[in-house]
């Protein structure tokens, strides 16, 4: 990154010089400058500049710190640029704005995860706010969808940490319909496994939830499925897309957020292969950007390291993503992402408000497919844990963001 802005203030500056021949830098420089600033710009959309993403020419930005419009109107060598627009001024010029915020592509869904298993009985409820309540009670207005983590076992014959499938749609589906909130029903987890041999147990497992408001079916491939496993759900997928094709399929992989060209570990390489082996095209890849290290053992292939040697959560964030995009030619608007908020499991590592902002920033501009964060009862302050492995899974481990502080912020910055 510095010697991108190195190369762009030393062109900058010759071409200054070559065009102050026989008229005096100073003056040249102050007229180009002039003219830049006073160049108007029509009504448009920006975004907030957030240092490490790579932005498209044409791009137009507010940066934070002094509240000034900028367009981007050269790029680099890999035809975008992340450079600090106002040490840039070959790659960035002064413009104005009008226009709102950049809004969320259409079919953006930001739907945090709600893990059944952390309470008792068949609707979901959640002591987020202190006390136990049902969770339909405490979503802000803002927040129209969530997803519910985990059906395991056999497609047909799944169960929710116990709860059976009937007794878990009976209980929940109706409720979130009259409440006009959405839902995307997702499998497997780190602590169990889905699997499906059957396109009619599979329509059978999507009839049980369906209704209007089902937004998709995530699949959170963890460790514990073969390559056949994943096969037969790549397969159940590609034959339910044509009595369900509104529905969004999206495959959960662990990643690391360093500067590796391909990031997925060996469960994510062989749910890509299987992916392109069926030809399958309707899909989106969520990328679990959590737990990249141990503490002390962070380095700059599992993450993006800040100025103290740890992970920065919301640039390792955008590296899997751009990695994903890069190595596995996934477009972007079929790319979603899924920090865990505050303390992730070690304790070198955490998530803050200031990370929400930077990959909402990163998932706008991109025009990602969606962004959610685990999970929605963890949303409430408490303190980090002293070792690794101890977070806790009904609070945040970070004490600094208010109770739903992440549900908010993550709706404020990504215009919701």
């Amino acid at each position: 990154m510095k010697s991108k802005m190195i190369k762009g203030l030393a062109i900058s500056l010759s071409c200054l010089a070559f065009s102050a021949h026989g008229a005096g830098l100073q003056g040249t420089a102050e007229t180009a400058i002039s003219q830049a600033a006073a160049t108007p710009a029509a009504t448009c959309q920006y975004s907030t500049w957030t240092a490490g993403i790579n932005y498209a020419v044409g791009s137009v930005v507010q940066y934070p710190a002094n509240g000034s419009f900028y367009k981007e109107v050269n790029a680099g060598s890999n035809g975008s640029d992340g450079t600090d627009p106002t040490i840039s001024t070959w790659y960035w010029q002064p413009t104005s704005c009008s226009g709102p915020a950049t809004p969320p592509p259409t079919g953006f869904i930001y739907s945090p995860y709600f893990y059944s298993g952390d309470y008792d009985g068949d609707q979901l409820n959640t002591t987020v706010t202190g006390s136990s309540q049902i969770l339909l009670k405490v979503m802000p207005a803002k927040l129209q969808a969530v997803t519910w983590a985990f059906a395991t076992g056999n497609c047909g014959s799944e169960n929710w940490s116990g709860v059976s499938a009937a007794a878990f749609a009976k209980a929940n589906v109706a409720s979130f319909v009259n409440a006009g909130k959405k839902y995307i029903v997702a499998t497997g987890g780190g602590g169990g496994s889905f699997t499906c041999t059957s396109d009619a147990n599979f329509a059978k497992f999507i009839k049980t939830y369906y209704s209007a408001n089902l937004l998709g079916i995530d699949f959170d491939i963890e460790s514990s499925q073969t390559q056949s496993d994943i096969n037969n759900l790549v397969a159940r997928v590609s034959a339910a897309q044509a009595a369900y094709p509104n529905l969004r399929y999206s495959f959960t992989l662990a990643t690391d957020g360093g500067n590796e060209s391909q990031s997925l570990g060996g469960t994510g390489v062989k749910v890509m292969t299987a992916i392109q082996n069926y030809g399958l095209k309707n899909y989106t890849i969520n990328l679990m950007t959590m737990d990249f290290a141990e503490s002390g053992q962070e380095n700059a292939a599992l993450c993006t390291l800040n100025s103290s040697g740890k992970c920065d959560m919301g640039k390792s964030t955008v590296a899997a993503a751009e990695s994903l995009h890069n190595h596995w030619k996934v477009p972007y608007s079929q790319i979603e992402v899924t920090p865990m908020i505050g303390g992730n499991d070690s304790t070198a590592e955490t998530f803050t408000l200031a990370d929400a902002v930077t990959v909402s920033n990163y998932a706008l501009s991109k025009k990602l497919a969606g962004v959610h964060f685990w999970a929605f009862s963890r949303d409430r302050d408490c303190a980090p844990p002293s070792s690794d492995n101890h977070s806790s899974g009904t609070c945040n481990d970070y004490g600094k963001a208010g109770t739903l502080g992440y549900t908010n912020k993550f709706i404020s910055a990504l215009g919701l």
